[in-house]
């Protein structure tokens, strides 16, 4: 199955952006570019770039405020089946880490591609009795 055509990735994108001081940051963005928040979350600040783009601000890098912030972004691709996403890779020999659920519904993975840069991807899962991931042919 071809990764463009299978419909798991929805064409929304978020870039991510490491910050030390959130709030001051946000305030930074907000003046200096002009931007304004669109959602905010207890570890991230959300701009919309467009219509299919955010940036998004936080300073916890992976869910986990011990990690080290990295000094560059990252890029996000938002799917609709986190799942099928996560397995598609995986049976097409990508080096995909394990699914994670840090926060309600969002689950998250990251992989690498060929020069070992890790790519995030994310969903929502709005079930919340599914436990395991669905079975990919």
């Amino acid at each position: 199955m071809d990764i463009a055509s299978s419909g798991w990735w929805n064409g929304n994108v978020v870039i991510w952006h490491y910050v030390k001081d959130l709030k001051q940051a946000t305030e930074w963005y907000s003046e200096i570019l002009g931007i304004r928040p669109v959602d905010q979350i207890d570890v991230a600040c959300f701009f919309q770039i467009n219509e299919n783009t955010k940036l998004a601000l936080s300073n916890r890098y992976r869910a986990n405020e011990d990690n080290e912030l990295p000094v560059s972004a990252v890029l996000d691709l938002q799917c609709n089946d986190i799942f099928s996403a996560h397995q598609l890779l995986k049976s097409k020999g990508v080096d995909v880490e394990e699914l994670t659920n840090p926060l309600h519904t969002y689950h998250e993975f990251y992989f690498k591609d060929i020069d070992q840069n890790f790519i995030k991807e994310h969903g929502f899962v709005q079930n919340k009795e599914v436990t395991e991931p669905p079975f990919i042919k």
